[in-house]
């Protein structure tokens, strides 16, 4: 357990080691709660979702069309800002996720590496 400390002195135990937390914040990455992000949770909003085709497993050149997140959406974070990125941590619920916190996720400013 880890704690991710932001700018504005709020403090949420998360389930990432500290030192993980650390290079995280050094590359720009951002604490996020879903609930300032109306529709990040649903599947069929166009402005978080796009459908991709995944390859089925041991099936060669079988693809199911699935729902994903986008590489490149605009999301409030805990500040209040807004960061244009890709989520690269996201807890739904807490407790089984090793935290109190629910719905939330981490955000990774500009595009994919």
């Amino acid at each position: 357990m880890g704690i991710w400390k932001t700018e504005n002195g709020e403090e949420f135990v998360v389930n990432m080691v500290d030192n993980n937390i650390v290079r995280l914040k050094n590359k720009g990455c951002k604490f996020c709660w879903m609930s300032d992000n109306p529709g990040i949770k649903d599947e069929n909003n166009t402005t978080f979702y796009e459908t991709k085709k995944i390859p089925n497993l041991g099936t060669e050149g079988d693809e199911t069309d699935k729902q994903c997140l986008k590489d490149d959406i605009s999301v409030r974070c805990v500040d209040g800002n807004l960061v244009i990125g890709y989520i690269i941590h996201w807890v739904l619920g807490g407790g089984a996720a090793a935290t109190k916190e629910k719905d939330w996720f981490i955000i990774k400013p500009g595009k994919r590496d």
